[in-house]
């Protein structure tokens, strides 16, 4: 904000109040709203939404997964950031993902999956993930209005939602909620110091399955990790969406809604 504040001096213009996502305006934008008086305005953009997959997974698959999601966000910008490894041969998701969606895809991952001794999830030198992950994204977009992801990307969505909101260097911005779908149990909370100390007050959906043996508990410790989090199920394992059409749709609408709600650029 130092750039606005520094416009908003040049202007004479101490009585002309500022808002967070003015941020993003450029110069000539700043200029006119401060020696307008306040009454010029940029024209909106689009919502931007940040998207990261599962295990094994990619663009496409993701896009294929989350349809009936994607379909409900019309005038929203959709970006996803893929994983920038290739997954194991010897990996068992990957099998199980080769199984639903052929040998012609490139599987992706964000960092290889390990497990503290509890059993919850970890990630080798996961500061260093996030961050490269945050790069990919800036490369797409300056900046995010919600984040969404699907197992492993709703584990890093949740970390890229805390450095947000703790405004960590190279960081995103403006990130007004996190939808998470399936997330795991959390052990890369404690990979990482401080950020976690205190419940995160970016809103937050998180939606586990009444079956999923894979995320197991993760979808309501998660939950816990934020402030006012809304916390949704749906009827089957470990996926973003369940089978049944009905239930989908309407967990689809949820999701959308929420997205709508609190991203803020609208």
């Amino acid at each position: 904000m130092e750039r606005v504040l520094q416009k908003q001096a040049e202007a004479l213009a101490d009585d002309i109040p500022i808002e967070d996502c003015m941020a993003e305006w450029s110069d000539e934008a700043l200029d006119d709203y401060f020696h307008s008086g306040g009454s010029v305005r940029p024209a909106p953009r689009k919502p931007r939404i940040l998207c990261l997959h599962g295990t094994a997974s990619n663009e496409s698959i993701l896009r294929m997964q989350c349809a009936r999601i994607f379909s409900k966000l019309h005038g929203m910008e959709i970006h996803i950031v893929e994983g920038p490894l290739q997954c194991s041969e010897s990996s068992e998701q990957l099998q199980l993902m080769k199984s639903f969606f052929g040998e012609n895809h490139k599987y992706c991952e964000y960092a290889p999956a390990q497990t503290d001794a509890d059993g919850r999830r970890t990630y080798p030198d996961v500061e260093g993930r996030c961050a490269e992950i945050e790069a990919r994204a800036r490369s797409l977009s300056d900046s995010f209005d919600g984040l969404l992801g699907f197992s492993q990307g709703a584990n890093f969505a949740t970390m890229l939602a805390a450095r947000a909101e703790r405004c960590l260097p190279g960081a995103l911005s403006h990130v007004g909620c996190v939808v998470l779908l399936a997330p795991s149990e959390p052990g890369w909370v404690h990979q990482l110091d401080g950020l976690f100390t205190t419940p995160l007050e970016t809103a937050a959906l998180v939606v586990g399955g009444e079956q999923d043996r894979v995320a197991k508990r993760g979808p309501g410790e998660c939950a816990a990790l934020f402030k006012s989090a809304v916390a949704v199920t749906h009827s089957e394992g470990h996926r973003p969406l369940p089978s049944n059409p009905a239930e989908a749709q309407a967990l689809a609408t949820t999701i959308s809604d929420f997205l709508r709600e609190h991203s803020r650029c609208r």
